[in-house]
């Protein structure tokens, strides 16, 4: 069965708690799967080691980044397997009034959690900074464009441009009861994460995608299956999925 693109987004949740957050794939190696998030999500699922990704108890969670200690809301995991799913791409090709979809996790019952996508328009530029850092961390408004609102869970998810499937920014923050948000530029991941693969930061172009490392690619299959899913050039689709824990 072949896989979609919001096959990447992942739920994290707790061993110890009912707290969770949202987070997505951007890249693999031979045995298992490197996942994007906010900082703030893995301590409060009480640390990489209480973390739980989809649900699967036997799999371990490992902290490859944090960028806690510079005042950046990002961090990385590692966890085997997952190998089958996609990994989304980032590009630090963003600009405001862009068409974004938001794909992460909010509360749906008691027992479950829904995997639901709303749409959103890149604000103003904004900078994030920590008490106590001296680092400054570029990130987005995000203004909310239909009845769907963020929540709590959000934290850690895609920000996807509608006209590339990029990802563009990383969901941090709400505010306006979900109305409005912002989300941590792409910009900052490689701060945090100085290994980050090269090819998984993309240059938009009109006919192909450049990579950090300067070779070219065309939209591979499942780019396009984003594409043809989200409607860049009609009204996206509500997708959700329920997951029980």
């Amino acid at each position: 069965m072949s896989s979609s693109p919001y096959d990447a987004v992942v739920l994290i949740s707790s061993r110890s708690s009912n707290r969770f957050g949202s987070g997505f794939i951007v890249a693999h190696d031979d045995q298992g799967s490197y996942i994007l998030t906010c900082a703030h999500v893995i301590t409060m699922v009480g640390g990489a080691s209480q973390a739980i990704i989809d649900n699967q108890f036997d799999r371990q969670a490992m902290l490859t980044a944090c960028g806690l200690s510079m005042g950046i809301d990002l961090a990385v995991l590692y966890v085997q397997g997952l190998t089958n799913r996609p990994a989304l791409q980032l590009t630090v090709d963003a600009e405001a009034c862009r068409e974004v979809a938001i794909s992460g996790f909010k509360l749906h019952t008691q027992q479950s959690q829904i995997l639901r996508t709303i749409r959103a328009l890149l604000g103003d530029q904004v900078y994030l900074q920590s008490r106590g850092a001296t680092v400054r961390t570029p990130a987005w408004d995000l203004l909310i464009t239909e009845d769907d609102l963020l929540a709590d869970g959000y934290s850690g998810s895609p920000v996807v441009d509608l006209h590339s499937g990029l990802v563009l920014a990383i969901t941090s923050h709400l505010e306006q009861e979900g109305r409005r948000g912002q989300a941590i530029s792409a910009q900052a991941v490689r701060s945090v994460w100085p290994s980050l693969p090269l090819h998984m930061v993309v240059h938009r172009d009109v006919d192909t995608l450049h990579t950090d490392d300067g070779a070219h690619q065309t939209q591979s299959r499942w780019l396009a299956t984003w594409l043809e899913v989200w409607g860049a050039r009609s009204p996206p689709h509500l997708l959700w999925t329920v997951v029980t824990v």
